[in-house]
C-alpha cells in the first residue's frame, strides 16, 4: 500500500480496510516522487504508531506480515530495481518516476540478450542518484529526490527500531 502526503491521514483506516478483505501480507510505502512537509512526514509516523499500537500482537504472532519488517531496502527511491518494456528495451524503474516531467528521457539501459549478466545492469545506489539527476534537472524534481531519501532514511530507522523493541 501506499500512502502520498494527501491520503496519509487514511493510512490507519485503510490498512486495517486490507486486513478486513482477507489481505495478511502488507508493505507500507510512502509516494515517491513528491515532497513531504514536515506536518505530512509526522502524521504518517503518527498512522504507523496506531497501526503498531494496535496490530503488533498480530505480527508478533506471524498471523499479520509487515514487509517493512522483513526484507526492504530504504530509501526504496535509490534501489537499483529493473523493467523491461514491451519492446525490449531495460530501464532502471526509477527513470520512469519522473518521466513525464523529464526535459530528457532518460534512454534505455540496453535490450533482453544485450547483456552477459545481470551485473552489467546493476546501479548501485550513488549511480542510481547520478542517473536521476542527470535526467531530472528541474529543481523541483531534485528537492523531491532528496525528500524522498531523507523519508526512506527515516523509514528504515524507523522500522529497525520498532524491530528491537
Amino acid at each position: 500500500m501506499v500512502a502520498s502526503p494527501l491520503t496519509v491521514k487514511y493510512l490507519g483506516r485503510n490498512f486495517y480496510h486490507l486486513l478486513k478483505l482477507g489481505f495478511r501480507n502488507i508493505g507500507i510505502n510512502y509516494a515517491l516522487g513528491l515532497s513531504w512537509n514536515e506536518k505530512q512526514r509526522d502524521e504518517l509516523f503518527r498512522q504507523l504508531d496506531m497501526i503498531r499500537s494496535r496490530f503488533y500482537p498480530h505480527i508478533k504472532k506471524g498471523l499479520i506480515r509487515l514487509s517493512n519488517l522483513e526484507s526492504r531496502v530504504e530509501p526504496s527511491i535509490l534501489n537499483s530495481e529493473i523493467m523491461v518494456d514491451v519492446n525490449g528495451e531495460v530501464h532502471l524503474l526509477t527513470d520512469w518516476l519522473f518521466e513525464t516531467q523529464m526535459k530528457v528521457r532518460a534512454p534505455a539501459l540496453g535490450k533482453i540478450g544485450g547483456f552477459r549478466a545481470l551485473d552489467d545492469i546493476f546501479l548501485g545506489r550513488f549511480r542510481t542518484l547520478e542517473r536521476m539527476l542527470k535526467y531530472c534537472p528541474s529543481p523541483r524534481i531534485k528537492k523531491a529526490i532528496f525528500n524522498n531519501i531523507d523519508m526512506g532514511n527515516a523509514m528504515e530507522a524507523y522500522f529497525k527500531g520498532w524491530k528491537n523493541k
